[in-house]
């Protein structure tokens, strides 16, 4: 990392990598963490390995990270509900990619994050990061962007070619 000018390294890992990334990161205190992958298709085994992975690497493991609507999943689904409690009471942010086609950006709505930020207000911070930057993810995070007026813990990210 020093010799490529690198100062902190945020990985997204597959659960069964993170033991790997701990040991790393053992060697450089400060300077590697990870979002570990919640596999929305398996969720509760995906969430079984997140709160065991928290556990066991705290240092390491910061938040988690998803694509619902790539999935065709509605992040409102009863089965997501322990990933956001959980996340709330450990204060561990969740990345979540939104826009590209029509069918995920309507399973990505702001109002849908509006509901999400209700039902778990305070400590669930969440990251929204646009598939690609076209009318459709303009208007999403157009829509997430007025969101953060009255609720502080969402947070969008646009790239830019």
């Amino acid at each position: 990392m020093a010799s490529a000018g690198v100062d902190t390294s945020l990985l997204v890992t597959w659960a069964e990598d993170v033991p790997a990334v701990a040991r790393e990161a053992a060697a450089r205190p400060g300077k590697l963490y990870s979002l570990v992958w919640f596999d929305s298709r398996n969720s509760q085994q995906s969430f079984s390995q997140l709160v065991t992975l928290a556990e066991q690497f705290p240092s390491v493991v910061i938040g988690a990270k998803t694509v619902f609507p790539y999935l065709r999943q509605h992040p409102l689904q009863p089965e997501f509900m322990p990933l956001y409690a959980f996340c709330q009471e450990r204060q561990l942010p969740i990345q979540f990619h939104f826009g590209g086609t029509p069918v995920m950006e309507a399973l990505c709505h702001p109002n849908l994050f509006a509901v999400l930020a209700r039902a778990f207000p305070g400590s669930l911070s969440y990251v929204c990061i646009p598939a690609e930057v076209g009318r459709a993810s303009c208007r999403i995070c157009s829509g997430i962007i007025r969101m953060f007026m009255w609720r502080p813990n969402t947070c969008s990210f646009t790239k830019r070619s």
